[in-house]
């Protein structure tokens, strides 16, 4: 595979005035050559960091190789002989087996990491096909050849990655002309933030939003070129947090970004059309966590000024849910209650009958998806089977119930269709063990019933006050009630025992903007 470039993200400036005088100009003459050979050597360090790890895989896929293949040999060997009743041959012949299962364990975690699945049991089993997702993967990824702009074809690793260098470079240059006409044609006519407003973005940064900042990233993003991830800061923000709050003030008072924040490393996907024209490549930059972090901060501030987070009174609606007593409450925006309901997000919401909308052909639904594969069921293991019912028939109510509460009877339906799926004929044991985890000896099979309350307990997380009383350990049935209005029955009653139970909302606005 091609080594992939490592650019610096272009710094969008004004540029200079000519009235400096030469000895600025030699200082930064000098910064930027310092800059630059920085650059090289990073870019070197990258590459040669790569390399030394694609050599240590050979060597170590190569090891693994040789060592099958000679177990192959004994194994055949000790067969033959283990015929002969030898005992010492057949304790033998088991010890080879064991190695030889250890090293295609090792051989199947490293298809597993290539093909980008997490685990054997989102296969259907380990296959041909299921090994050679890493061949095919890898294939996706390599560049054979490149195209010139004149058309001529390049095949050497040096030339490709030239090419490439000098494609990106010309891509990601700056377009910024510094022209002072330009930008106050563009800025007319733009609506303005008040003072307040202004004032609000224009605050310094501090620890606490860079922290909620963080809190609200994703684990498992890859890093940018200095290798830390989101992880890293969040196991080590008691130490490093004053740090790096000190380092972003400081570059937003001298109007420049960290280099770190200034560069990227960009890996290519493939797209559509002839991979020999660099332009069917997509380029990914894989920015460091610090920029990320930044950026993530300063983007909560803007929601709070963007006209479009603000509540367009005009374009909502409201439905009252539940009994209330006395008059209705009074919306405000010249906003008017609804009578029949309305649909938000794919989701009838209202009174009874008006939710029962929301399962119409549903079972017809289930049941077409799972005819597709009717034809392939005596071929496919259980596990495929699961698969199936799981990520393609299950999922599709998932939306639904996380928001409403289906008719009574239409789970059990629907789970006796995907039982019937799974066996292609007589049941052999019993449904409640289908249902329990694969190590369990079960099939994983998913249970409707308790998924759906799964959902209601999520939500319940989710509410102020909630989470800690969620939280607390108990052994026996119990009863959660929250706040009352005069005259109205209580808003939040939850009823069950540990994992499982009932949910009801029996009072509440609902708003869609």
């Amino acid at each position: 595979m091609v080594d992939e470039p490592v650019f610096k993200v272009p710094n969008k400036r004004k540029k200079q005035g000519k009235g400096q005088g030469k000895k600025q100009a030699k200082k930064e003459t000098k910064v930027e050559e310092r800059e630059s050979d920085s650059d090289d050597c990073i870019s070197d360090s990258v590459l040669t960091f790569d390399s030394q790890e694609e050599q240590y895989t050979l060597n170590v896929t190569r090891d693994i190789v040789r060592s099958l293949k000679a177990l192959e040999i004994e194994i055949v060997e000790l067969q033959r002989l283990e015929a002969t009743g030898d005992r010492g041959h057949t304790e033998a012949l088991k010890s080879k087996k064991a190695k030889m299962n250890d090293l295609l364990d090792i051989t199947a975690q490293g298809a597993l990491v290539c093909s980008r699945f997490k685990s054997a049991a989102e296969m259907d089993a380990p296959s041909k096909f299921f090994f050679s997702l890493e061949q095919k993967n890898g294939q996706k990824r390599f560049i054979h050849a490149v195209r010139t702009e004149s058309g001529d074809l390049l095949s050497e690793s040096t030339e490709i990655h030239k090419q490439t260098v000098s494609f990106y470079s010309k891509l990601y240059s700056s377009e910024w002309s510094g022209a002072q006409a330009v930008e106050d044609s563009f800025l007319v006519g733009l609506p303005k933030l008040s003072e307040r407003a202004a004032r609000e973005l224009d605050r310094e940064l501090s620890l606490e939003e860079l922290h909620e900042a963080l809190q609200r990233m994703e684990n498992g993003w890859a890093s940018g070129i200095d290798g830390l991830p989101a992880e890293f800061y969040k196991a080590f923000w008691a130490v490093i947090g004053q740090d790096v709050l000190d380092v972003l003030r400081d570059s937003v008072r001298r109007g420049e970004l960290p280099l770190s924040c200034r560069r990227a490393v960009l890996t290519l996907l493939p797209k559509k059309g002839d991979l020999t024209h660099l332009k069917n490549w997509r380029p990914v930059s894989l920015l460091c966590t610090d920029c990320k972090l930044l950026s993530k901060a300063l983007a909560s501030r803007l929601t709070k000024v963007l006209s479009s987070a603000k509540v367009k009174w005009a374009k909502s609606e409201a439905i009252l849910v539940g009994e209330w007593g006395g008059e209705r409450p009074t919306l405000p925006g010249g906003l008017v209650w609804k009578k029949d309901g309305f649909k938000y997000l794919g989701v009838y919401l209202a009174n009874n009958e008006f939710l029962n909308k929301n399962w119409e052909g549903t079972v017809e639904h289930v049941k077409g998806r799972l005819s597709r594969w009717k034809r392939l069921v005596p071929r496919m293991s259980y596990r495929g089977r699961t698969l199936v019912i799981n990520n393609l028939a299950a999922s599709s109510l998932w939306h639904k119930l996380a928001c409403v509460d289906p008719p009574p009877n239409l789970l059990a339906s629907i789970q006796a269709l995907l039982v019937d799926f799974f066996w292609d004929g007589l049941h052999w044991i019993s449904q409640s063990v289908l249902h329990l985890p694969k190590e369990e000896g079960g099939q994983g099979l998913v249970q409707l019933a308790s998924r759906t309350a799964d959902f209601r307990l999520q939500f319940l997380q989710r509410l102020p006050h909630w989470s800690q009383r969620l939280n607390m350990e108990t052994s026996s049935p119990w009863t959660f009630t929250q706040g009352r209005r005069t005259g109205a029955r209580p808003n939040f009653v939850f009823n069950g025992y540990q994992n499982t139970g009932h949910f009801w909302i029996t009072e509440f606005l609902l708003w869609t903007f």
